[in-house]
């Protein structure tokens, strides 16, 4: 079949899957490259908050420990009135048994 159609048939078939193939994958690679980007996009704007958070963490630290400092020197304070309170009341006791009320 030297005039054969047959390969002539073939070789446009071929052409035509392959030609849709090539369609089909940029399709998808355009696609997969929008999603891509998306997701960087994403990723930019997590790593952005992110840092946003540990700049608020780093701020509410320092404000826990000034708080903490605070409050024992409040806790100092207030052991050192306890002791003169409980002192003045044994002298106070102590005058009124002199005097024997």
């Amino acid at each position: 079949m030297k005039g054969s159609i047959l390969p002539h048939i073939i070789e446009k078939m071929l052409g035509h899957y392959l030609f849709s193939h090539s369609k089909v994958a940029n399709l998808r690679q355009a696609e997969a490259s929008k999603a891509l980007q998306e997701v960087q996009k994403e990723v930019k704007r997590v790593r952005a908050e992110v840092d946003h958070l540990k700049v608020a963490l780093k701020i509410q630290t320092a404000e826990v420990e000034h708080l903490q400092e605070v409050l024992w020197r409040e806790e100092e304070a207030s052991t050192g009135l306890r002791a003169a309170l409980s002192l003045s009341e044994d002298k106070r006791k102590k005058a009124e048994e002199e005097v024997g009320i």
